[in-house]
């Protein structure tokens, strides 16, 4: 029976620990992290930050990093392809060996918790328990944010769960309400009105779940700017094909309809 469960850990050796502590409001997500070898130590990272030179100090630095080396050809946005050191303590070996899927892994955004956070898809909560032990054995600080049942888990669509609950109901309160017509049907405060919240926190939640969205579908799985090393199960291409970013303003229109499209999907 699978389940998805949401986890949040750190390791003093851990991947990018060095970088973390240098830069602790760096945000950092894995890109389009899809392998089931248990064995691969090569990663597509992005860094919210324009500042290449930056990235370059703080990887160099880092010894958890064995190599890195940034994507030219992708200019719009800071992404690095990184092999972490022998050393370095990892769990997504461990989460793929169990066969497990690792959905999305990112820095924990909350700037008290150092470490990652990630969503995982195991074939059953037995694994979760290997993976629990393994990880406190290996010296991990681990902790599970979220168990999903079995029950609740779409099949067909198991990514629609790399957003939290809160995100998912933020998104889709703010489309049912008109916050993405144009022009507005409700603004920031109704939103926050009508889920009980602070603006503020229903506006973090519904930007962290559009980011999260759009990165891992409308960005990566698009064969029209499909990212080198990240696999497009669609369309069948492996890590060896070449990048199509062409000129962005073509995609506006088609990248709305799929916006309006994929919070249906994501939200339902």
């Amino acid at each position: 029976m699978p389940v998805i469960t949401e986890v949040q850990f750190s390791h003093v050796h851990g991947a990018l620990s060095d970088t973390f502590d240098a830069r602790p409001e760096l945000g950092v997500t894995v890109i389009g992290e899809r392998s089931t070898d248990p064995d691969h130590d090569t990663y597509l990272i992005q860094f919210d930050s324009d500042d290449t030179a930056l990235i370059e100090e703080l990887l160099t630095a880092d010894t958890s990093v064995r190599e890195a080396t940034r994507m030219t050809r992708i200019k719009q946005r800071n992404l690095w392809s990184v092999s972490f050191a022998t050393e370095t303590e990892l769990l997504s070996p461990i989460v793929t060996g169990e066969g497990g899927l690792v959905m999305d892994a990112r820095r924990n955004s909350d700037p008290e918790v150092v470490g990652w956070h990630e969503r995982w898809l195991v074939p059953n909560p037995e694994a979760v328990n290997t993976i629990w032990d393994q990880a406190r054995e290996a010296g991990f600080d681990f902790e599970i944010c979220e168990l999903l049942s079995e029950s609740r888990i779409d099949a067909t669509h198991p990514e629609r769960h790399m957003i939290t609950d809160a995100q998912r109901e933020a998104i889709k309160t703010a489309y049912t309400e008109g916050y993405f017509s144009e022009p507005r049907d409700a603004s920031l405060a109704d939103l926050a009105d009508a889920l009980d919240q602070s603006p503020s926190a229903v506006g973090g939640r519904v930007r962290r779940g559009m980011k999260t969205l759009i990165a891992r579908t409308l960005v990566v799985n698009d064969s029209d700017q499909w990212l080198p090393g990240t696999p497009n199960l669609e369309s069948g291409k492996s890590d060896r094909s070449p990048t199509c970013m062409g000129d962005e303003t073509r995609h506006v229109p088609a990248m709305l309809s799929s916006l309006r499209k994929l919070i249906h999907l994501y939200t339902d």
